[in-house]
């Protein structure tokens, strides 16, 4: 009888995973997008695997950047602009 993995399996799995297509500052930028964005993490994530299956390239920090903004929609570069009365 097999189990079904818990959720800190899968999420261990998902983990090793990532490292394997991502470089290390990648990895880390997009584990605070996990933080930040879990919505926008799962969506990143689901994009990374696809290219990775895809292709067998790692992912850099810049490429993963591209990747981040294009499913934001890009809505104002992700500046923050103060104006002041």
């Amino acid at each position: 009888m097999t189990e079904e993995p818990d959720e800190f399996e899968k999420d261990d799995k998902l983990k090793r995973t990532l490292r394997l297509i991502l470089t290390p500052e990648a990895y880390s930028r997009l584990m605070n997008v996990k933080i930040a964005n879990p919505e926008l993490f799962q969506q990143a994530v689901n994009t990374v695997i696809n290219i990775y299956s895809r292709y067998g390239k790692t992912i850099d920090e810049a490429q993963l950047l591209k990747i981040l903004k294009q499913l934001k929609g890009d809505e104002g570069g992700g500046e923050i602009i103060i104006k002041r009365k």
